[in-house]
């Protein structure tokens, strides 16, 4: 990894079984802008289903934005 990219988390949860078991990945993708990556993942054919941004402001100041996604397959 670098400037340009970041490691992501996936938690993907099965649909439809009867004990499901949720499975957690990882992935290295590029540094794309919420719009951007929520784009993509709908190109590629999943459903957006909930998008959700929030701001964590810290004591030293530092500000950070995280936009959280749920898509359907």
């Amino acid at each position: 990894m670098d400037d340009s990219a970041r490691e992501i988390g996936f938690i993907v949860t099965p649909v439809g079984e009867p004990n499901p078991i949720a499975r957690i990945y990882s992935s290295t993708v590029l540094n794309l802008s919420p719009d951007r990556l929520a784009n993509e993942l709908k190109s590629a054919g999943f459903s957006l289903i909930e998008s959700t941004e929030r701001v964590y402001n810290s004591i030293a100041g530092i500000d950070e934005r995280t936009t959280s996604f749920i898509f359907g397959v």
